[in-house]
């Protein structure tokens, strides 16, 4: 497996971001990124918030959400992020908020098949 630091800082760094402008508050949200030649990937734990997001609340599991390396509990929504790394071979991250204010509604995406 590649060394991960690097894409550990950047789902940190994209997190923090997302709190400061106010896209996710409190607990809520996920963010998970593929593993670049593997089939597997780096989700954040389950319990942290984008706020306090660390390079250790990282865990790495397969696309069934089950864990391979890490310490913690993978994201109940581990699942859903392996099912999109499946279906859409091309994405190299996913992230998941919960907005605090009411939104227009689901927004168009590109198909993945």
């Amino acid at each position: 497996m590649p060394d991960l630091l690097k894409l550990r800082e950047d789902l940190v760094l994209a997190a923090k971001r997302a709190y400061r402008r106010g896209i996710q508050t409190g607990s809520g949200g996920n963010v998970s990124a593929r593993i670049p030649g593997e089939n597997v990937m780096l989700v954040k734990a389950s319990g942290s918030s984008f706020e306090d997001s660390t390079t250790d609340g990282f865990v790495v599991t397969d696309f069934d959400g089950n864990l391979i390396e890490g310490n913690g509990k993978p994201t109940r929504e581990a699942l859903l992020h392996g099912y999109l790394y499946r279906v859409c071979p091309w994405m190299g991250a996913v992230f998941m908020f919960t907005l605090p204010t009411p939104s227009p509604g689901p927004q168009p995406a590109r198909h993945c098949r």
